[in-house]
């Protein structure tokens, strides 16, 4: 008798748990369909950031970069290059600006 019990909790509780996961799927759908009505685009729920690294014969790297909002940004620079500090060293240093009204 314990023991059927024991099986009926445990199906009750899979079958809660299943209802709650449907329910959260369902209310993201209708929470995207609403979006979709007043004009609004439907928030992600994954930000995908694909790196693919290409090499050719001469040994130039290429890194293809594809953004959540579909931009596709290429990069043919170097190793070198890409590393390269952006600043000479003569320069100056940052200086922090507050602007005084």
């Amino acid at each position: 008798m314990l023991s059927f019990l024991g099986f009926l909790l445990i199906a009750l509780l899979v079958v809660i748990f299943l209802v709650i996961i449907v329910g959260l799927i369902l209310l993201g759908k209708g929470i995207d369909l609403i979006r979709r009505l007043f004009g609004l685009e439907p928030k992600s729920r994954f930000r995908w950031n694909v790196n693919v690294h290409t090499s050719d014969a001469e040994g130039r790297q290429q890194t293809t970069t594809r953004t959540s909002d579909g931009v596709t940004i290429i990069d043919r620079r170097s190793q070198e290059e890409t590393n390269k500090k952006i600043f000479a060293p003569d320069e100056g240093e940052y200086v922090e600006y507050r602007e005084e009204s």
